[in-house]
């Protein structure tokens, strides 16, 4: 799995709460999934 992810993660930007948001969940699910699947 390949993820993009952008400093938006990173910083307070207002108007850019929602497109944080989604990129700060994709960074989790692929840090879950990297841990969970290591072992295979």
């Amino acid at each position: 799995m390949i993820n993009i992810s952008s400093p938006v993660t990173r910083k307070a930007i207002p108007s850019q709460v929602v497109y944080a948001m989604s990129k700060g969940a994709i960074e989790q699910l692929s840090l879950h999934f990297a841990q969970h699947l290591a072992p295979r």
